[in-house]
């Protein structure tokens, strides 16, 4: 179609009354953008600057009531009197009440606090309002041991389950009392910071405005320290490693993801290092002039589809047989030969080249057909009497092997035991002489697998352990024929000779299908051979295999043939522990089911 004369006299028409409209939109529509991002870029960066000054200043209240809470005569005479030791415990519940006291009324001065608290040794935890713990663990906390060993002061956002009156997500600020080495620290003094005290100014309208996706206070190794969340997208997670790595005091990026275009602005604080870091997304920024762009190309659209209209009127007569003749070809490609034929005779041949190229394109469609037709029933014939080989092979093989039984029981003189054969047998050879279809009951399947485990029963008695699980709903499903007996035949045999037991397991289920599973504690196969029948190749060695799971592959080969690609199959085995060998099949009901 997109070659055809007629679109290529509508594309021209096209091209003349909308490229120049186009054109003078796309330059329009590029300043705009280019004097919006300026704006939009000198905004943002005021806001940023603005954002980071105030989470300085938060952090220099901390630095500042750290100082206090240090210099302050309560905590000196508290660590001088519990470092020394030895102290009655009512004179030492009474320095650490006092403590308590202490950093209530220094806490009350600085509402961006949101907990003070001293840890001392053995777990010793004061709070405010006369909360005190006594073997409170804190050294056992993830946060804790962060201090102590990485020297980490700030200890990013967590949940403060612990809080007795405020409980959420904060940020801690550590410091050791009475020394400068966190890992020599008997004290130390904490202090919990509100998530929300950084997180309140990106509410202003400020930030709205410029549509800030998202905001990251990120210590000196790139750690968020107000969220544990991060940019899905690589591209944006590298840019904010970047602006942590930077020497510029502030800076924008720009990244590209699968989600658009993100401007990354950054502004580091002048007394912690940190950097304050903005995602801003430029499709929320720009979704005005997105609105005028969609307007434009629907105009766009509208007109180039009259003009479309127009040029397929005016080209219609001079290239409508040709038009005919190569959606003719279209559907023979697609194999619909009757719509080809069917298309071509609704209107008379024209007398021209185009007539004789169409005419010569039916004789063609005719001989193609005839050709299909007489491939199709060879190759029905084939699969049918490949099928049937395959079936021929299972009778002898199974006469062979319950005549050598039989043999066997007359040498130990079991009389009985070979009546039971025979006419155990009989029944199975009754069955094996029906061909009046190749698909059976599930329940005839599975009255002629008993008889013939009746038999091994007879044979191998308390060597030969059973178990069957058959669903109590499978009603009348149709399988293939012999469908169980060489599975079973292949566990036994691959099993006795090895083991002193053969554990034999039969499961069929009704679940996405029919589930037909049969496993063994054989001596397994070897991944070679697993891996052939994971990958279909036992199709094409089936007629050269000999006697080597011969019928397994003859099973899978019946099953590949008359299912197809509904049938699937599932081999778990390895050597010296045991196969389980699982049949997918699709169900198949008689007319009665």
């Amino acid at each position: 179609m997109f070659h055809s004369l007629k679109t290529k006299i509508a594309a021209t028409y096209s091209a003349i009354i909308v490229l120049s409209f186009f054109a003078m939109f796309l330059l329009v529509y590029r300043a705009s953008l280019s004097i919006l991002r300026n704006e939009i870029e000198y905004a943002a960066t005021q806001a940023i600057h603005e954002y980071a000054a105030y989470v300085g200043d938060t952090m220099d209240q901390i630095y500042n009531l750290a100082g206090v809470i240090l210099n302050s005569q309560t905590i000196k005479v508290w660590y001088a009197q519990t470092r020394a030791g030895r102290l009655p415990h009512n004179r030492q519940m009474l320095l650490n009440r006092t403590v308590s006291q202490e950093i209530t009324l220094i806490a009350n001065s600085y509402p961006v606090v949101d907990a003070i608290a001293v840890l001392g040794k053995d777990g010793l935890y004061i709070d405010e309002n006369n909360h005190i713990v006594l073997h409170s663990g804190y050294e056992h906390t993830a946060w804790f041991k962060a201090f102590r060993t990485h020297a980490a002061y700030w200890i990013p956002v967590y949940d403060n389950q612990g809080r007795r009156y405020q409980q959420g997500d904060v940020i801690s600020f550590l410091v050791p009392i009475g020394t400068f080495e966190p890992t020599h620290a008997q004290s130390v003094l904490k202090i919990d910071i509100r998530v929300g005290t950084f997180q309140d100014l990106l509410t202003q309208p400020q930030f709205r405005m410029l549509a800030v996706e998202d905001v990251f206070l990120l210590n000196h190794q790139g750690v968020s320290m107000l969220s544990n969340r991060y940019p899905g997208d690589a591209g944006l997670r590298r840019s904010l490693e970047e602006a942590v790595h930077s020497e510029a005091q502030n800076g924008v990026m720009y990244v590209s993801t699968h989600r658009g275009r993100y401007m990354v602005m950054y502004d580091k604080l002048p007394t912690s290092g940190w950097t304050v870091a903005a995602l801003i997304s430029e499709a929320r920024i720009f979704s005005s002039l997105d609105e005028l762009r969609q307007r434009i190309v629907q105009m766009t659209l509208l007109l180039l589809g009259l003009t479309v209209v127009v040029s397929f009127l005016l080209s219609y007569r001079m290239t409508n047989a040709l038009s005919r003749l190569v959606r003719a070809m279209r559907l023979v490609k697609r194999g619909g030969f009757e719509p080809a034929e069917h298309l071509l005779a609704q209107t008379p041949l024209p007398r021209d080249e185009i007539g004789v190229a169409t005419e010569a394109f039916l004789e063609m469609v005719q001989e193609l057909k005839e050709h299909i037709r007489r491939e199709v029933e060879s190759h029905a014939l084939r699969q049918r009497a490949e099928y049937k080989a395959l079936l021929m092979q299972i009778n002898p093989h199974f006469l062979f092997n319950t005549l050598e039984m039989m043999s066997s029981l007359a040498l130990q003189g079991r009389t009985e035991d070979i009546l039971t054969v025979i006419e155990a047998m009989g029944k199975m050879l009754r069955f094996s002489l029906r061909s009046d279809s190749d698909l059976v009951d599930i329940h005839e399947e599975l009255s002629y697998i008993d008889h013939y485990l009746a038999i091994l029963q007879l044979r191998y008695k308390e060597r030969l352990q059973i178990h069957k699980e058959i669903s109590a709903d499978l009603g009348h499903v149709r399988v293939i024929k012999f469908l169980l007996q060489p599975l079973v035949e292949n566990a036994v045999k691959f099993t006795l000779p090895y083991r002193p037991v053969c554990q034999l397991r039969i499961r069929v289920q009704a679940e996405d299908g029919l589930r037909v599973e049969v496993s063994d504690n054989g001596i397994g196969m070897p991944p070679e051979l697993v891996q052939q029948l994971a990958d279909g190749t036992y199709l094409d060695e089936l007629w050269s295999t000999g006697e080597q799971r011969i019928g397994l592959r003859n099973v899978l080969g019946r099953c590949r043939m008359h299912y197809g690609e509904r049938f699937h199959c599932h081999v778990a085995s390895s050597p010296q522990h045991g196969t389980s060998i699982t049949l997918v099949l699709p169900v198949v009901r008689d007319a009665s089911g």
